[in-house]
């Protein structure tokens, strides 16, 4: 079974982005999305996955609480049981 997984950005999906994951036992894996926004994954034993995504945003200036800043970071994760609970196929 193959994971397919998507991260939107003010709803659009986020084209050629790397995605992170963690394996069960603790080894990171770069991934990358295609230009649809879509990575895929196939998980390679039992246990604990965790997928991350961090997006930049260098053109972005302002101020909070006194600091100036010159750009923001946003990220998103996702931890999942495999295999899926229920999963049919």
């Amino acid at each position: 079974m193959i994971l397919e997984l998507k991260v939107l950005w003010q709803g659009e999906l986020l084209q050629s982005y790397r995605f992170g994951v963690v394996t069960p036992t603790g080894k990171e894996i770069s991934l990358q999305a295609d230009t649809e926004g879509i990575v895929t994954f196939k998980p390679t034993e039992p246990g604990i996955y965790g997928f991350w995504v961090i997006r930049l945003d260098d053109g972005v200036a302002g101020e909070h609480q006194g600091e100036k800043y010159s750009g923001t970071i946003h990220g998103t994760t996702l931890s999942l049981p495999w295999p899926l609970q229920g999963e049919t196929r």
